[in-house]
C-alpha cells in the first residue's frame, strides 16, 4: 500500500478468499467498529473488481460513509485499509445547517431593516417633494427638511442653501425691474410732458423742447442698451472673442472715447502708462466697455480729474481708476456693483454691474473703495507672455 494511504487509514482489515476477517480481531471490537469492518468486508467481496492499485472507492450505508482501497497480495490474501468519514459528514451537515440557519436569520434582518428603511425613506422623500413644491410656488420660508440618514440631511442643507439662493435672486429681480421702472418712467414723463407742451403751443420755441426730448429718448435708450447687453452677458448668448490685447493700447483706446465726454463736463483724463509693455487675453470689446463704464463713472463725480494707473506684479495687471471728487457713500459702498442700486444722489445705473460681469468673465476681479481724495476702482486681471512676431526672411536660391 503506498505510504500516504496507510497513514491515512483508521484501521486495516485482511481478508483471505473473500471469506473470513483475520485482522483486526473483531472480538476486541467494539459493536458499532464491528459492523464497520463487516460491512467493509462484505463490500470488498462484492465490488473486488472495482479495486484497482491506488484507487479511493466511496462506499456508504445508512449510517456511516467510508472511503476504501485494497490489493490482492500473491498468496492470496486481500488487505483493505478504509478511512471513516461519517464524522466529517455529520460536522459538514452540522456546518450547513448553522449556515443555513445564519442565512434565514439574516435575510430575516436584511429585510426588517430594509422594510424600515424604505418606510423612512419613501416618508423623506414626500417631505422633499412637498419642500420643492413650495419652492416651486415661491415659498422660501418652507422649514428645512429633517432625516435620520446623514446622505439626505446633506441633500436637505443643499436644497435649503438652493432655495436661499433662489430667494435672494428673485429678491433682485423684483427690485431690478421696479429700479428699471423708475428709471424709465423718469424720461418718458419728461418727453410727455414736453411733448404735450408742443402740441398745446406753451412752448414758443418748439425746437427747445424738441431737443429736451431728443436727449431724453437718446439717455432712454442707452438705458435700453445696457439692459440688454447685461442680458445677453447673462445668458451667454456673446462668446468672448479673445485674443493677445496690449493693455497700453486697450487703455489708450477706452480714453481716446471718453475724452470727449470729460472736456465737456471739464475734467482732464491722467494716465500713467505701463514701465514694459504687458499683454492679457481677453475680449478687446468688452474689456474697454467694462473700463469705459468705469471711467464714466468717475468722469460723472470728479471734480477736475481721473487718474489712470496700471502696473504688473506676478503676472496679475493692476489696473486702478481714481477720481477726485467726494468719495463713495459708506453705506452704498457694497453695493456699488449691484444692478439698479439706488445710491445716496437718486441716481441708478448697470454701467458697474456691466464692468463686474465682463470682469469675472476673464477670470479677473474688481473692487470699489474709498481713496484719500475720492473713489478708486481696482480691476486685477492674468497677464500672458506677449507674442514676438519676427520678420520673414527672404528666400535664397
Amino acid at each position: 500500500m503506498p505510504p500516504d494511504i496507510l497513514d491515512s487509514t483508521a484501521l486495516l482489515c485482511a481478508c483471505c478468499d473473500l471469506e473470513q476477517v483475520i485482522y483486526p480481531f473483531t472480538e476486541y471490537l467494539r459493536e458499532g467498529e464491528q459492523k464497520h469492518i463487516s460491512f467493509i468486508a462484505d463490500y470488498f467481496s462484492k465490488h473486488t473488481t472495482e479495486f484497482n492499485e491506488n484507487k479511493l472507492v466511496k462506499a456508504s450505508n445508512a449510517a456511516s460513509m467510508f472511503y476504501l482501497t485494497g490489493v490482492t497480495l500473491d498468496n492470496g490474501y486481500h488487505v483493505v485499509a478504509y478511512l471513516d468519514i461519517t464524522p466529517f459528514r455529520t460536522f459538514n451537515q452540522m456546518v450547513n445547517g448553522v449556515l443555513a440557519a445564519l442565512l434565514v436569520l439574516s435575510g430575516l434582518v436584511v429585510t426588517t431593516v430594509g422594510i424600515r428603511m424604505n418606510g423612512g425613506i419613501h416618508k423623506t422623500i414626500r417631505s422633499f417633494c412637498s419642500y420643492t413644491e413650495c419652492i416651486g410656488n415661491g415659498n422660501y420660508s418652507t422649514p428645512q427638511v429633517t432625516s435620520r440618514y446623514l446622505e439626505l440631511n446633506q441633500l436637505s442643507r443643499s436644497m435649503a442653501e438652493m432655495s436661499g439662493k433662489i430667494a435672494g435672486y428673485d429678491a433682485k429681480q423684483k427690485e431690478f425691474f421696479q429700479n428699471v421702472s423708475h428709471e424709465l418712467r423718469t424720461p418718458l414723463m419728461s418727453i410727455q410732458g414736453y411733448a404735450e407742451g408742443i402740441m398745446t403751443g406753451v412752448f414758443e420755441d418748439p425746437k427747445e423742447a424738441a431737443e429736451i426730448i431728443a436727449g431724453e429718448s437718446k439717455a432712454m435708450a442707452e438705458l435700453v442698451a445696457e439692459i440688454l447687453y447685461l442680458s445677453r452677458l447673462d445668458r451667454d448668448m456673446q462668446p468672448l472673442a479673445k485674443r493677445d490685447v496690449e493693455i497700453g493700447d486697450l487703455l489708450e483706446e477706452a480714453i481716446e472715447r471718453v475724452k470727449m465726454v470729460s472736456r465737456n463736463h471739464g475734467k482732464t483724463i491722467r494716465y500713467s502708462g505701463l514701465k514694459s509693455p504687458a499683454c492679457i487675453y481677453g475680449d478687446r470689446e468688452k474689456l474697454i466697455t467694462a473700463i469705459i463704464n468705469i471711467l464714466s463713472n468717475c468722469i460723472r463725480y470728479a471734480k477736475a480729474c481721473v487718474t489712470i494707473e496700471a502696473r504688473t506684479e506676478a503676472g496679475i495687471l493692476i489696473l486702478t481708476i481714481a477720481d477726485d471728487g467726494e468719495g463713495i457713500n459708506p453705506m452704498d459702498l457694497p453695493h456699488i456693483f449691484e444692478r439698479f442700486y439706488m445710491g445716496k444722489d437718486g441716481h441708478a445705473g448697470i454701467g458697474l454691474a456691466i464692468t463686474k460681469e465682463i470682469v469675472e468673465y476673464h477670470q479677473g476681479t474688481v473692487a470699489a473703495m474709498n481713496g484719500e481724495n475720492g473713489a478708486v476702482f481696482t480691476i486685477c486681471l492674468k497677464t500672458v507672455k506677449q507674442k514676438v512676431s519676427y520678420p520673414e526672411l527672404p528666400e535664397t536660391g
